[in-house]
């Protein structure tokens, strides 16, 4: 504001001064009226106008003396708010400008009340053009708007001249009076700019220039007049508005009588004028910005990035417009750089919403490494989770691993003699480890070879398929969990297959799920798919065969990590965890209510938050309408297989009067109960149903179990909690 002010205050006085030198002493008063109102303009619009070009320049080096302690960045950042000292001097402005605003408004305001009394005060006789308003006191002639004030007795007794009638018309008739308002408005608001007060006065002259001249229109004898004009001079008017006849009534004024207007003079200070105004221009509203230049080596951060400790938080730094940003959940911040290795980070419009932080960011070529202050980042396609994905097979042991990433995890699926059960492992430095069979086995990676801490060894004998997701809601496309469109498919899936080998071409799943209502768009978005390589090489799908409907239940949408708790995408805690889940659910129906999901995400969770938060849970309305578990308990753990020398020998066959008999064997335990029929699997288990390692409705559940015959089913129950997994027998 500052800036603009003193701008604007040097840009007027500028015009202004070019006006004194070389407009003032000519005739053409009517251009002379637009230049000064035209000033105006120029020197309160010039400023806000800005042309800015920018300059790249190096970021400076952190001198010696400088001391940064790296801030450790967390998965959102955390809004600080600072207690800041009061600005005093600040302050003290603000006051001086507001009591100089109220002094001149007030003295503004009675100039326009004691003309309105003077008006309504006294007698007003209406003529043409204009109103003449008669006052008891032996005043100057002087006009306002369109009111002209005259003494009463000359105006009775016709004993004012013609001249001045003629020089106050041409007041009213040409408006000066609005003029003058416009500048008095303008010094009530920028009352500390002193060139007003010279411009004011300069156009109150004009105004003068153009009444005489009017007036001599009317009568040609200049003599007469300039006597008539000494014949007020001594006269006094009262308020700061009004256009009095005796205004400046100086040597400048007599002599401007008799001067005449010449064109080519006037072409000639319009032609100066020219460099005048672009002298404004250059000097009063272009700006200079200083932008560092996006380093080269910055060009090894670009991409995604995933945290290597646990391999859940990520990032996305790109560049746009030679400028870096970074792209975290669903928050983008700038990355401008201040030092080697330094970036000052702003959150991107919402510059204010938290206080400023700094980065210290650092590429390892070496180990492909992005450190961020103490962190270290490594590439998606060099974390565990995509060494690990694929088909395992036991060396010396019989079992199958089918490792997959999923949703940003990764899953296993062991199969052995004791069946098939899916594990969420825990990352560590090395590997993986789960807890199976009743204790914790370590997994450590070397290339295509795999070993537990249990001495067993592992192959890789397949890759897990590439996995294409395309959801689409709303005519909205999302392509592997990044935005697409029906315009950009071909582009953006060529760019993902690109470095595909032949086997992942053969072996791909594309999981498709649309909206209801999407078909037309489905359609339109197929045609899109079958331009792309993808389809060209391998034909056996598209988008039309894939497709399954997305769930349009509602969905609760809960991520942990450490002590941090997002719903839904929103930040909460513990202690406002029930009172958002209301919030919420406040307008779900009743059928909603009854069957809704929970989704988890969860890193390194604080001791004892998923039992808070599980508390919490079961005090809201949501909890009472369909009692549920936040986080459903694993599976049990298989039992430890019977040591061979307690295996009893086997029971003697059964009678053949009777199919069914029931056996006890001396030393193991009674045999459990039979399972219950598939579709109470179904009704217990709910929302943990799984299909094809993938997770199913309980309603597409009722529909496959139909045909039980075709498809092996295991129900785990533990601690009332029910999962059922099915799989084709093929």
């Amino acid at each position: 504001m500052a800036a603009y002010l003193i701008k604007s205050i040097l840009c007027l006085l500028v015009l202004w001064g070019f006006y004194k030198v070389a407009l003032e002493q000519t005739a053409a008063h009517h251009f002379k009226r637009f230049y000064l109102l035209g000033s105006l303009a120029i020197s309160v619009a010039l400023p806000l106008v800005t042309f800015s070009y920018t300059v790249e320049v190096a970021p400076q080096p952190v001198g010696a003396e400088t001391h940064f302690e790296p801030a450790a960045f967390t998965e959102a950042p955390i809004t600080t708010r600072t207690a800041q000292s009061t600005n005093w001097l600040l302050l003290s402005l603000a006051l001086v400008y507001g009591a100089g605003v109220l002094l001149l408004g007030f003295r503004f305001l009675c100039n326009l009340l004691r003309l309105r009394e003077k008006v309504r005060r006294n007698e007003h006789i209406k003529a043409t053009s204009h109103i003449n308003v008669l006052l008891l006191e032996q005043v100057v002639p002087h006009s306002f708007l369109k009111y002209i004030f005259l003494p009463k007795t000359d105006f009775k007794n016709n004993t004012l001249p013609a001249e001045v009638l003629h020089h106050e018309q041409a007041h009213v008739i040409q408006k000066h009076s609005w003029d003058i308002l416009l500048i008095e408005f303008l010094q009530v608001v920028f009352w500390f700019n002193p060139v007003l007060m010279l411009l004011k006065k300069s156009v109150a002259l004009n105004h003068e220039f153009l009444a005489d001249q009017a007036a001599l229109d009317q009568n040609n004898n200049l003599t007469n007049y300039t006597n008539l004009l000494f014949n007020y001079s001594g006269g006094a008017h009262h308020t700061a508005l009004s256009s009095p006849i005796n205004y400046s009534l100086t040597k400048k004024r007599i002599l401007m009588l008799s001067k005449t207007r010449s064109v080519k003079k006037l072409t000639a200070r319009i032609a100066l004028f020219v460099p005048v105004l672009a002298l404004c221009v250059y000097f009063f509203n272009q700006e200079i910005v200083a932008k560092p230049v996006v380093l080269k080596e910055s060009s090894s951060m670009l991409g995604k990035w995933i945290d290597r400790k646990n391999e859940f938080t990520q990032f996305t730094i790109y560049n746009q417009n030679e400028q870096l940003w970074m792209k975290f959940h669903k928050d983008t911040f700038e990355l401008s750089p201040e030092g080697k290795n330094l970036y000052n980070l702003v959150w991107k419009n919402k510059p204010s919403s938290a206080s400023k932080k700094q980065l210290f960011l650092s590429f390892k070529p070496e180990n492909n490494e992005l450190l961020l202050n103490d962190n270290s980042f490594i590439r998606p396609e060099n974390t565990y989770g995509k060494i690990f994905t694929g088909d395992w097979e036991g060396i010396d042991i019989d079992q199958k691993f089918y490792v997959r990433s999923e949703n940003g995890s990764t899953i296993w699926t062991i199969e052995d003699q004791f069946g098939t059960n899916r594990y969420y492992p825990i990352l560590t430095s090395t590997g993986f480890y789960f807890t199976y069979g009743n204790k914790d086995v370590y997994f450590t990676v070397d290339g295509n070879r795999m070993t537990s801490s249990e001495g067993f060894t592992y192959k890789k004998v397949k890759e897990a398929p590439k996995l294409i997701t395309v959801y689409v809601i709303n005519n909205r496309v999302s392509l592997i969990s990044q935005s697409s469109s029906k315009d950009k498919l071909v582009e953006h899936l060529n760019a993902i297959t690109a470095d595909w080998s032949p086997e992942s071409y053969k072996n791909y799943i594309l999981d498709v799920k649309a909206q209801d209502g999407m078909n037309r768009f489905l359609k339109e978005l197929n045609k899109e798919f079958l331009k792309t390589n993808l389809y060209k090489i391998n034909s056996s799908q598209d988008l039309l065969s894939e497709t399954s409907t997305i769930q349009t239940e509602k969905v609760l949408n809960i991520t942990v990590t450490g002590s941090d708790v997002y719903l839904n995408g929103k930040e909460t805690t513990v202690e406002t965890f029930a009172n958002d889940i209301d919030a919420l659910s406040k307008n779900w129906t009743l059928s909603e209510k009854k069957n809704y999901s929970v989704h988890v995400r969860t890193s390194n969770p604080a001791a004892n938050l998923w039992q808070k938060l599980q508390e919490a849970f079961e005090t809201t309305a949501l909890y009472k309408a369909n009692p549920k578990g936040l986080v459903p308990p694993p599976p049990p753990p298989a039992p430890a297989p019977p040591k061979a020398g307690s295996i009893p020998p086997p029971p003697p066959p059964p009678s053949t009067n009777s199919i069914f008999e029931e056996v006890t064997v001396q030393g193991l335990p009674a045999p459990p109960p039979p399972p219950p029929a598939p579709k109470e699997m179904v009704r217990l288990a709910k929302d943990n149903i799984y299909y094809n390692d993938k997770k199913i409705s309980a309603e597409k559940a009722q529909e496959l179990i139909e045909n039980s015959d075709a498809y092996n089913l295991m129900f785990n129950s533990n601690k009332g909690s029910h999962v059922l997994i099915i799989k084709d027998k093929n």
